[in-house]
């Protein structure tokens, strides 16, 4: 928790979490607006294999052994506690505080469904239609979070042309415009 804790403050209250977040959204543009996209990339994978790295060595004192090649088993349930954490607190968005808490949902529903005497091939099959879902509520949460954003600028647009009762002050003029009274 302490982890998850120190990279919701890094990604969501400091200039470098921004600048993550925009080199994920659209990576030329970040370098053309003065973002070092690839140390930043390159200093983003080298962080996840630490942590990878210190999970495994937990997970390897937990078990008390190690098994080559077990890792496959591990990466239905990260993916689709990602991607459905990219659903539960900032729509459209991955973050640390969602990843965890739909890992602990997928956890608990497992765990449930092995109790209830559901057969061993149940876990991947669970995990996998949860991966689906929440990959196709994530692309949803993106497109409706896109559109909203896109509402909100014609709404400002259309504010900005709207004639202005008498005795107010007319808003601020849309430089395409100005643009065509300078041109007639």
């Amino acid at each position: 928790m302490l982890i998850t804790a120190l990279l919701w403050f890094v990604l969501a209250r400091l200039p470098v979490g921004r600048r993550l977040y925009a080199v994920g959204g659209n990576r030329r543009a970040a370098r053309l607006s003065g973002i070092p996209a690839d140390r930043l990339v390159i200093a983003t994978f080298v962080g996840s294999g630490v942590l990878a790295a210190i999970s495994g060595v937990v997970l390897g004192s937990q078990l008390g052994s190690v098994v080559p090649g077990g890792e496959g088993a591990y990466l239905l349930p990260a993916f689709a506690g990602a991607f459905l954490g990219a659903t539960a607190i900032e729509p459209g968005r991955f973050n640390p505080i969602g990843t965890v808490i739909a890992a602990y949902a997928l956890s608990v529903a497992v765990s449930g469904l092995q109790q209830l005497g559901a057969p061993f091939w149940i876990q991947p099959v669970f995990n996998g239609a949860i991966l689906v879902v929440a990959v196709g509520l994530s692309g949803y949460a993106a497109r409706v979070k896109a559109a909203r954003a896109r509402a909100r600028q014609l709404a400002r647009i259309d504010s900005a042309h709207r004639p202005q009762p008498p005795g107010e002050e007319p808003g601020p003029a849309h430089p395409r415009n100005e643009e065509n009274r300078c041109r007639s």
